[in-house]
Parts: C-alpha cells; structure tokens; sequence
C-alpha cells in the first residue's frame, strides 16, 4: 500500500482495551505517509483521536470489504443463534480497525 495514516500514542493510557486501536490515550500523533514521506502531521487529544477512528470507520462502511464483511458476518449470525445489527457493526468496528486505521479513506484530513 503507498499511502497510510500511522497512530502513535504520545501520552499515558487512559483506557485499555485488548483489541487492535480501541485503547485510547490521552493525546496522538497522527502521522499521514505516502510513498515513504510524511504528508500530514497532527496532533490530537482522546476526543479528537475518537472523532478520526469514527469517521475512518464512517469511511471504511462505504467499502466493498466492509459489505462483504457485513454479509459474511450476517450468514454466520444466522448459523450461530443471531446477533443483533449493532453487536455486528461492533464486531466488525473491532476486527477491522487495523486495516480502516491505516488507510487514507477521505482527503482533507
């Protein structure tokens, strides 16, 4: 991939959580490289941090990946006993946040 948005925590740990970005941390670096160079360099508090991984995922829920992963998911609710729609959002929130995390999904950011 050419181009990522890299999170780094630059502060303490305000609250773990064991599953890919959920943790949060009091304040970020929020680095944008392309080909190698770093394009973009931002700053952000906890709140600022959720606002970006929300629209990331906002971003993400437009993709083709995320719809072939909501139907994948669904088909093995139906087997399981059911989830609700929003435990599969959360689900697939939390099992994609790495891959919606490390890419550039709206320019302008």
């Amino acid at each position: 991939m050419p181009s990522l948005d890299r999170r780094d925590s630059i502060s303490k740990l305000v609250r773990y959580v064991h599953m890919g970005y959920a943790s949060i941390y009091k304040k970020y670096i929020i680095l944008r490289v392309e080909h190698g160079m770093v394009t973009r360099n931002r700053r952000a508090d906890a709140a600022g941090f959720v606002r970006f991984r929300n629209a990331q995922f906002a971003s993400f829920k437009k993709t083709e990946k995320y719809r072939e992963a909501l139907a994948d998911a669904a088909k093995e609710g139906t087997k399981n006993g059911g989830e609700s729609a929003v435990q599969t959002e959360e689900f697939l929130r939390e099992l994609y946040s790495e891959r919606y995390m490390s890419m550039i999904l709206e320019d302008g950011r």
